[in-house]
């Protein structure tokens, strides 16, 4: 992934529109289409958790949105640390945490509406990650990078069949990177 080079942003807003540009510019349209499923959720969703910040590109398209909470979690904040202060003039409350995602314990989080996972691309790791996280969320699970990235595919939908009472897919994006998103059966639409 291309990196934002510039950090001097009037606000969250015009961070945004160039972060995104500069993804789409530089991988293509298609790259950033997980964005817009944030988005589109945030209608029915109150509370964000994201694992995986980079620099903020999603976050920001979530605060933007309208989620009323984020907490975004990252090994290392660094690549985020030049825009943190323009998440501090919106409304939503923002937590951020530099912890892997797989240090937790379910009991240490609250209970998110909707969670972004997008950090080690790594099989064993997004099991992890399920396995800590999957029993916080409320209604959906987005996955970015799964069409490239055939091995995250597969553990998630080996995780949807062996919980099949409690989540399913929406659907596996197939353009791009692409990515995945599920739901818990009975509480999203």
């Amino acid at each position: 992934m291309i990196r934002l080079k510039k950090t001097d942003f009037r606000d969250l807003q015009e961070f945004y529109d160039s972060i995104r540009w500069c993804h789409e510019n530089a991988h293509g349209k298609d790259y950033t289409a997980q964005h817009d499923v944030i988005k589109l959720k945030a209608s029915e969703c109150q509370t964000y958790r994201e694992l995986g910040i980079m620099q903020g590109a999603t976050a920001a398209a979530a605060a933007l949105a309208g989620y009323e909470k984020l907490h975004l979690i990252d090994i290392s904040i660094q690549p985020f640390k030049p825009y943190i202060s323009l998440f501090d003039s919106i409304k939503p409350k923002v937590t951020i945490e530099e912890r892997s995602s797989i240090h937790y314990k379910p009991n240490e989080l609250e209970k998110v509406d909707f969670l972004l996972i997008d950090s080690l691309h790594r099989d064993g790791h997004l099991k992890k990650e399920l396995s800590i996280h999957a029993q916080r969320v409320n209604k959906y699970i987005l996955f970015h990078d799964t069409f490239v990235k055939k091995e995250l595919q597969r553990v998630i939908d080996k995780f949807v069949k062996a919980n099949y009472r409690e989540w399913t897919l929406v659907e596996y994006y197939q353009k791009n990177v692409g990515y995945t998103l599920i739901k818990r059966i009975g509480n999203a639409g």
